[in-house]
């Protein structure tokens, strides 16, 4: 049989989650450092970490751990990215969907600014050969 748990309330109070401090547009904060976003978001590796998130991704699902990296690997500047991977590696991060959500919020920031430049739209154009 099981040892009962203590109903006893002998554990720490719970304290109210710190929010975190608001980026400056055009970074990212994560683990207490910042790093500079790219200024143009692909929608290639956007679409791929879609996919694989309507799929239900998980950690243990190498396609949507591939489509996560693609799509950081997208959002982060250049000059950034080996930093970001050092200190993702040497801070052993392990919270998945803590770092998607505070990425996907840069990256809401860019798509934003991103789609206030747009000038022209795609359209689709038919063509025709007459015989």
């Amino acid at each position: 049989m099981p040892p009962r748990r203590s109903t006893s309330n002998g554990s720490r109070p719970r304290t109210a989650a710190r929010p975190r401090p608001a980026a400056a547009p055009g970074t990212l904060v994560f683990k207490g450092e910042t790093y500079k976003l790219d200024t143009k978001v692909g929608i290639w590796p956007l679409m791929q970490f879609a996919r694989a998130a309507e799929a239900g991704m998980n950690t243990a699902d190498a396609r949507g751990l591939a489509a996560v990296h693609a799509f950081l690997q997208d959002v982060i500047d250049p000059a950034e990215w080996g930093r970001f991977q050092e200190d993702m590696i040497r801070k052993k991060v392990d919270d998945l969907g803590e770092l998607l959500d505070t990425a996907q919020q840069a990256v809401n920031q860019l798509l934003e600014k991103q789609a206030a430049k747009k000038t022209g739209k795609a359209e689709i154009v038919e063509s025709s050969t007459e015989a």
